[in-house]
This record gives structure tokens, sequence and C-alpha cells, in this order.
């Protein structure tokens, strides 16, 4: 048995009319164009799917999840670095005023640069331009140099451990 449809000649023209099987059609409307496609629904659902599937995996396994396991400090030392005028840069413990080492011309260029930074941080934040620099390392290892004039901090690891120990000289003896 084949089914036939039948448009009643009534319709008004450039109306049809819908017919029985499509179910995209509203009646009373006019059919505008094709059905909205199913593969971009499709598709869209799967990479819901995936990216709910890939969170709980991340979750359960641990494996491309970061965790920041709270430490505490072993040694603290605030610095200051005092620009000589021949390019020296003269570091100087903050509490006791007492020179830690001096910098030599074309030396260190990893403390230079970031002293830099964190110099054109402080004159942006409208921060204090003599106050320390505290050098802090942490019982896991980590190595933090933080301004403490506006709060800015430089995790020194993430830079390798040669630039690391560029500053961690800086701290007391047997730290």
């Amino acid at each position: 048995m084949t089914q036939v449809s039948i448009i009643p000649a009534s319709a008004p023209p450039g109306q049809a009319q819908p017919r029985a099987h499509d179910p995209w059609a509203l009646p009373g409307r006019p059919k505008v164009g094709r059905p909205f496609p199913r593969a971009p629904l499709f598709g869209a659902l799967v990479f819901v799917v995936f990216a709910i599937a890939a969170t709980i995996f991340g979750r359960v396994t641990e494996i491309g999840t970061v965790r920041n396991p709270s430490t505490s400090p072993t040694s603290i030392r605030d610095i200051r670095f005092v620009e000589q005028a021949n390019d020296e840069i003269t570091v100087v413990d903050a509490m006791s005023g007492t020179t830690i080492e001096t910098i030599l011309p074309e030396k260190d260029g990893f403390i230079r640069g970031a002293l830099r930074g964190l110099t054109r941080d402080r004159r942006v934040r409208g921060g204090e331009a003599d106050a320390a620099y505290r050098l802090i390392l942490w019982d896991n290892g980590r190595l933090t140099l933080s301004d403490t004039s506006t709060g800015q901090r430089i995790e020194l690891n993430a830079f390798g451990p040669t630039n690391a120990g560029a500053l961690a000289r800086f701290l007391p003896k047997g730290e």
C-alpha cells in the first residue's frame, strides 16, 4: 500500500500545507526551510559527555590536576636591592642593614630582570620605592620572592633550579 498525500487546491499561493509525515511542520505555519541538522546537535552532546567524563577521570586518577598543598615557610629574609652609580647592585638585609653581597655589572641577569619587573610593578601600583622584598623558602622546596609593598609574588622555581639558586644564596646561611 502506498500513502498518498493530498494538498487541497484552496491553499493560499506560496504557502504549502504540511505533510502528515513531516515532524518539523507546525499546522497553520508555512514551511520555511529544511529542519535543523541533527549532526551538530549530536556532536555537541558528545562533547558535553566527553567533558564530564574527562573531569571525572581527572578527579579520580589525579592525572592532569594541580595540587597546592598548604606548606609553611622554613626560612624568610627581607632584603633590599640598592642600585649603585656604576651599575652594581648591593643586596642588603632589610632588618639589620648589613650588606649580603654586591652584584657586579653584567652578572646575574635573572636577578636584574626580576628586579626590573618588580620595580615596574611598584611604579604602576604606586608602591614604596625603597620597600623590602621578602625571600621565602617553603618546606616543600619552593622559593618565592614577594614585594612587601605591592604583594606581587614570583615563584622562582618556575624559572628552573639555576635561576632559583641565584636568589636562594641570599637566604641566611645553613638554610
